[in-house]
């Protein structure tokens, strides 16, 4: 049998979904959550919950499970906590950027 407790934590780090804003909409506490992807076969009400949540029909992943119907309200993942992590380098490259595009855009002579 899969471990599908694990494969909605996979699924969950692939869409840069943070895990307490998961467990917050879920009304749970984190070790609630902790445990329930600890789980093996977690019940299919929460995936589709949590599916709800990221945005992503569980049934690509557990094909036995009923379609997941998104619901219009729910906070979609690009608007959740995303989980970027970015280099220094890369954040003090764009910083850089940002600043000579404001300079150029407030001395538009130079």
């Amino acid at each position: 049998m899969e471990h599908r407790g694990k494969k909605i934590r996979e699924r969950i780090e692939e869409f840069g979904v943070s895990k307490a804003f998961i467990y917050k909409k879920l009304k749970i506490d984190k070790k609630t959550f902790d445990r329930l992807l600890e789980t093996h076969n977690p019940p299919d009400e929460m995936i589709e919950r949590i599916g709800n949540i990221i945005r992503h029909d569980f049934t690509i992943d557990f094909p036995g499970m009923n379609k997941t119907v998104f619901e219009h309200d729910k906070t979609a993942s690009a608007v959740a906590e995303p989980m970027i992590q970015l280099p220094q380098s890369v954040i003090k490259k764009l910083l850089s950027d940002v600043e000579e595009i404001k300079n150029k855009l407030l001395n538009p002579n130079k």
